[in-house]
């Protein structure tokens, strides 16, 4: 094989990988499992004590993130958002990842957390709707460095607060 062959080759492997590890990593990011850490989840300790959350990974390349933003909305407004920056998990294994939460109406959000959990828990009456109960995950990764690219799912309140007590769920 000749010289100009050979840096083709090279090239054309360093073009290739670099669009696909940004479109493999969207696709791992669409991929991850988050689940509570200690017990059994709970909105209110998730916004006052509890500043983590466990990422899985059970694909068999590294998953990375900018941020993740948990946004817990009621009727379409915003009551707080869990901010967490960047993380990089390992191929099948699972981090616990740090993160924040912040609120403009802390308080009604510490009311209607408390609210929910006694509710989704059944031990309480349903005196709020449920189903005004939003939860927006947003995962904003960087595609090749300089692009920015959002991962926005969005969950029911009964659907994410089983998610992250679900332990079938998490495959690591």
């Amino acid at each position: 094989m000749n010289k100009h062959s050979t840096i083709v080759i090279i090239s054309s492997l360093i073009i290739v990988g670099a669009v696909a590890f940004p479109l493999w990593n969207i696709f791992a990011v669409n991929q991850l499992q988050l689940h509570g850490t200690e017990g059994i989840f709970r909105f209110y300790e998730f916004m006052t004590n509890e500043d983590h959350i466990l990422m899985c990974n059970n694909l068999p390349f590294f998953t990375s993130f900018n941020q993740l933003d948990i946004d817990y909305l009621f009727e379409g407004i915003s009551k707080g958002v869990f901010h967490i920056t960047g993380e990089t998990i390992y191929p099948n294994s699972s981090v616990i990842s740090e993160g924040k939460f912040t609120s403009e109406t802390f308080s009604e959000a510490q009311y209607l957390a408390m609210h929910f959990d006694t509710m989704f828990q059944g031990d309480s009456p349903i005196r709020i709707d449920p189903r005004k109960l939003t939860i927006s995950t947003e995962f904003k990764i960087m595609i090749l460095g300089v692009i920015p690219y959002t991962i926005v799912h969005q969950y029911s309140g009964i659907e994410f607060y089983n998610m992250l007590n679900d332990d079938a769920l998490v495959d690591c």
